[in-house]
């Protein structure tokens, strides 16, 4: 979760730093609807290719925003562990 301020810089960052290979995807995330803009978060996923320099270099931009961050497994581990929870 990321404020929705921050969210067009780490776009752009994830951009760069993938050379295009990579997809945010993102989703307005507001309980009350009277909060300040400054105060707007956004969830968001980044998808990429597989690749541990291009996994560090996405670490590395996302701890640099407030936040916690989150691993998926891999796709075909979702099954898997969707079955042991």
């Amino acid at each position: 979760m990321i404020n929705t301020e921050d969210l067009e810089r780490l776009q752009k960052l994830v951009f760069r730093a993938t050379k295009g290979k990579s997809f945010v995807f993102k989703q307005d995330y507001n309980l009350d609807q009277n909060v300040d803009v400054k105060e707007k978060k956004t969830v968001y996923i980044i998808m990429y290719w597989a690749g541990d320099s291009v996994r560090d270099r996405i670490h590395r931009i996302c701890d640099s925003f407030v936040g916690q961050r989150f691993e998926l497994p891999a796709l075909n581990d979702i099954s898997n562990h969707i079955q042991r929870m």
